[in-house]
Formats: structure tokens, C-alpha cells, sequence
């Protein structure tokens, strides 16, 4: 409900000329130009069904079998990561995309239920915050990328290694199997940085004596 708020609000501010691109959507010669393009990949992608034409051969593949002067007089990319990854790399590479979009914010989602039980404590509060933050980010990328080329971006692949490595150092930190082993936040065990016979503190044996007997 939020969100659909913040939306509602955000289209009332955008400028006259903005909103009538949202009202001329599909008809005009931009958009009817992307529907042709991804028509184009839809076929490629069913000639080549597996592996597709080839990693970044959208353009030489169109120009070689595809290019109509009188449509666009120069060829263009496809703008749109799925069309372009379904093209270039298949429908395996579409699938392979869809499921790393989809781990992604599975992972995020993880790392922030893990959290829940920690509340109380700021980094828990951290991990969780910044879950939700990479799975908002994420959303809006891929939502994006749907109207443009960016399967080879790193910053596509990137929300995927941030989900990862959050989850991990998360999960580290706050494993089950260390629960109730660690000293609370901020404190230190002095009881097992003593020197002496500590209980868990295991002691080096005694040294040797070689004095000569006279």
C-alpha cells in the first residue's frame, strides 16, 4: 500500500511532457521499434534454442539476417535484458537468468528472516535492514532491465554476489550452532584470556630439567 501511495504521488510530480509518454506508450515509433526487435529475438531464440546465436551477437546476427534499412537505416541493441539474453544465449540462458534474478531475492529474504530473532542487537538490525534495501534494489533493476540491454552490466550480477555475501557473514555471525556460546554484544570472556588453570584452558606440560648430577 506504501509503495502504490509513493507511486501515486510520484506520477502527480512528474513534468506534462513526461506523462504524455506514458499516454502515447506503444504507439509511437520508439516502442513500436523495441516490439519489432524483441519479435525478432523471439525468433532467434526459437531457431536456436539452446544456446542461442551467441554471446554478443544480437547486432551481427540482425544484421546478417534481419536488417531492413527502411525500418531503422542503422542496427540497434534489442533493449531489453531478457529478449537479449533469450537471443544471444538461449532459452537455457533465460531460465539460468530468471533463476539467478529469483535466488537473489531468495537469499536477501533469507538473510532477513534469519535476523528476527536477533532484534535487539545493531548489526542483526543492519543485516536485515540492508536485505531489504538489496531486495528493493534488486526489484527495481530487474523490473528495468525489461526495457533495457544490460545482461552483461556487472552491476546486474552484482546484486546477486552483495545477496550472497551478506548472507553469509549473516549467517556467521549469528549461527544457530554458536547460539548461547558467544559472550553478549560487546563484551569479552576474560575468564578464558587468563593465564592460569582455567576451566577449557589447556596448559603446556612441564619442561624438562637436564641439570647434570655430580
Amino acid at each position: 500500500m506504501v509503495v502504490m501511495l509513493f507511486s501515486f504521488v510520484a506520477f502527480l510530480l512528474l513534468p506534462a511532457e513526461f506523462k504524455a509518454r506514458f499516454e502515447t506508450a506503444g504507439d509511437d515509433g520508439t516502442s513500436n521499434l523495441r516490439l519489432f526487435y524483441w519479435g525478432i529475438a523471439s525468433d532467434m531464440a526459437a531457431d536456436n534454442p539452446v544456446l542461442g546465436v551467441g554471446y554478443y551477437n544480437w547486432i551481427p546476427y540482425y544484421k546478417a539476417y534481419h536488417f531492413d534499412p527502411s525500418i531503422k537505416y542503422k542496427a540497434e541493441e534489442i533493449h531489453s535484458t531478457y529478449f537479449q539474453a533469450m537471443a544471444e544465449l538461449g532459452y537455457s540462458g533465460l531460465v539460468l537468468l530468471l533463476a539467478f534474478a529469483f535466488a537473489t531475492w531468495r537469499l536477501n529474504r533469507a538473510t532477513a528472516l534469519a535476523m528476527l530473532p536477533y532484534q535487539g542487537e545493531e548489526m542483526a538490525k543492519f543485516y536485515r535492514n540492508t536485505a531489504k534495501a538489496l531486495n528493493i534494489g534488486s526489484f527495481s533493476l530487474f523490473i528495468t532491465c525489461a526495457f533495457i540491454s544490460a545482461l552483461y552490466y556487472p552491476f546486474f550480477w552484482m546484486q546477486g554476489i552483495f545477496a550472497g555475501l551478506l548472507y553469509g557473514v549473516s549467517r556467521i555471525r549469528y549461527s544457530p550452532a554458536r547460539a548461547g556460546k558467544l559472550p553478549a554484544s560487546g563484551t569479552v570472556n576474560t575468564q578464558r584470556l587468563r593465564v592460569g588453570k582455567q576451566v577449557g584452558v589447556v596448559q603446556p606440560p612441564p619442561v624438562p630439567s637436564f641439570q647434570s648430577k655430580k
